[in-house]
């Protein structure tokens, strides 16, 4: 069946009307992007280590959680060291909210020596016991 001009002068208008929706969708994305980015820039003027790890420790408390096993699952290839990339793939996978602003400031703090390794992080024997725990 071919279609009528009738049917034309309808379709013509509707596949417009549907582009402009789309790109519209596009840009409004892309708008709520570029805002998230920016308030996160803002936040991580303010951000304070200190403030992160007292937060950081209550989650691990809140979750029962041992800091050391929690940085032995940050260990992607099970080698004892962590590089930056496994520390800022850690805390993302770790569901404690932060921004990639964030974690690229805590993975800073921990790489003191600019090598991509993790050093703040030291183990520290407990009392009472020969096993190894990690400080933050």
């Amino acid at each position: 069946m071919r279609p009528t001009k009738a049917s034309l002068t309808q379709t013509v208008p509707f596949q417009r009307w549907q582009r402009l929706c789309l790109k519209s969708s596009e840009r409004h994305r892309q708008l709520l992007e570029v805002r998230t980015r920016l308030n996160d820039i803002v936040l991580a003027r303010s951000f304070s280590f200190d403030v992160w790890r007292k937060n950081f420790n209550g989650w691990v408390d809140q979750q029962k959680l041992r800091v050391n096993d929690l940085f032995r699952r940050f260990d992607s290839n099970h080698d004892g060291m962590l590089t930056r990339d496994d520390v800022i793939r850690g805390f993302k996978a770790s569901g404690l909210a932060m921004s990639q602003i964030e974690l690229e400031k805590i993975a800073d703090h921990f790489d003191r020596t600019k090598t991509a390794t993790l050093t703040a992080v030291r183990s520290a024997p407990t009392q009472g016991s020969a096993e190894s725990t990690v400080s933050v």
